[in-house]
């Protein structure tokens, strides 16, 4: 059953064979260009990733080492602000206290229907101890 190919056969195949080529070039030419896009593409998102700033906890990779956050114990000058001198006291202002009666001096309470802190029975803790005593 071998079948002799004709020349005609013969020009048709080769005829086919080159329109497939083609074609498989012209594929080919489009995925290079796609490859060469998507290079570029990924050189630019390298570059904006390592231009960010990277925040101060950043889920990035971590250290394999971290310091613990804030300062070492012993570092640094540690000093509490002290009151001014007698002489550096140019001049004293007495200022009224917000939320006190002027009279009484006691607290009042604004979410409490404005009585002051003995009517509602309340005790509320000042720096100085309990502001009712006062």
């Amino acid at each position: 059953m071998a079948r002799t190919l004709t020349e005609g056969d013969v020009l048709e195949i080769i005829r086919q064979q080159t329109e497939r080529f083609e074609q498989l070039e012209a594929e080919n030419q489009a995925l290079r260009t796609e490859i060469v896009r998507l290079k570029k593409k990924i050189e630019e998102l390298e570059r904006k990733k390592h231009s960010k700033y990277a925040a101060p906890f950043s889920r990035e990779t971590r250290k394999a080492d971290p310091q613990p956050p804030g300062r070492r114990a012993g570092t640094g000058t540690f000093t509490y602000k002290t009151p001014p001198e007698p002489e550096q006291v140019q001049a004293v202002v007495c200022v009224p206290t917000p939320n006190t009666c002027g009279y009484t001096g006691e607290l009042i309470c604004q979410g409490f229907g404005g009585g002051s802190v003995r009517d509602g029975g309340l005790l509320l803790k000042g720096r100085r101890g309990p502001v009712a005593q006062r």
